[in-house]
């Protein structure tokens, strides 16, 4: 299946704990990733770079209240990217920024899709269960309809993921509030141990089939801090113990073409704390994987 693509920098780091995660995107075009993508041909038709209008972070942790206006503004922007991108027959791919530009990502989509969460992190806490009050812990539970009106209600009446459209791949790293919330929804979690003992060849396979067995389409939301430290340093919040690149990466190659695959997103690049360019380079591998004709 051939698909042009449309990749759209998400430059924010407002639901992150720290800065620096929103020059990620911009960090990748300067280092010549999607020229690079494109000579090895990759179909890429369009890029833009999505920045909130009231500019940088300026502060490590800005109170929630004004995170949650910021975001609001900047997901609904990005939501209508994202569905200007599919309205053209565009495949969207999302380079943030820290995780809660996931709300934007998935609100451009048309209802309705299943959606592969891999992340080391659940991102299923609401304002009322946090405890950093840090709005990228959030945005799972907002797709899925729970939290802050600002994230969880942003441009559709419904939740724009259901439960049985959900699966999560290498959790390792949550409280027991947000585990209890997925839960009691139903939602499949493939936990890393799992990952260890039946491998990913196994497990990605099953959960798509499992997340596109309704609408017969879904997406992937890959959060960097789902690899070991050791492949991924520049990250917000690294996570020992995670999957190997290598055991990943020939998969998303080998779906690709899926004609149920509807987008891609690449969140937590926070080339801060990049150590002899790594992180940058496993992205540029990852968007070659995807990409590639």
């Amino acid at each position: 299946m051939k698909r042009q693509y449309h990749i759209i920098g998400a430059l924010s780091c407002w639901g992150a704990p720290i800065c620096a995660c929103d020059k990620g995107p911009e960090i990748l075009q300067q280092s010549h990733t999607i020229d690079r993508l494109k000579k090895h041909g990759a179909d890429i038709t369009g890029i833009e770079m999505l920045r909130s209008e009231y500019g940088n972070k300026n502060t490590d942790r800005p109170p929630i209240e004004l995170a949650l206006k910021v975001l609001k503004a900047f997901n609904s922007a990005l939501a209508i990217a994202v569905h200007r991108a599919v309205q053209d027959k565009k495949f969207p791919i999302v380079i943030g920024g820290d995780h809660s530009v996931a709300v934007g990502t998935w609100n451009g989509q048309e209802p309705s899709f299943g959606l592969i969460w891999i992340d080391a992190h659940m991102d299923a806490h609401t304002p009322e269960t946090t405890p950093s009050n840090a709005c990228h812990g959030m945005p799972l539970a907002a797709l899925l309809g729970f939290g802050a009106p600002e994230m969880a209600r942003l441009l559709h009446k419904e939740p724009i993921i259901k439960p049985q459209n959900l699966a999560l791949i290498g959790i390792r790293s949550f409280e027991p509030e947000e585990e209890a919330l997925l839960k009691r929804l139903g939602v499949r979690m493939y936990f890393m141990d799992e990952v260890r003992r039946r491998g990913l060849q196994e497990i990605l396979p099953e959960a798509i089939e499992h997340v596109a067995k309704g609408p017969k389409r879904f997406g992937i939301s890959l959060d960097l801090d789902v690899f070991s430290p050791e492949a991924t340093p520049g990250v917000n919040t690294p996570e020992k113990d995670g999957i190997a690149p290598q055991d990943l990466l020939p998969l998303l190659g080998a779906i690709r073409h899926d004609p149920r695959l509807i987008g891609l997103e690449i969140v937590e690049y926070n080339p801060m704390r990049d150590v002899d360019h790594k992180t940058r380079d496993l992205c540029y591998d990852i968007l070659q994987e995807v990409t590639r004709p």
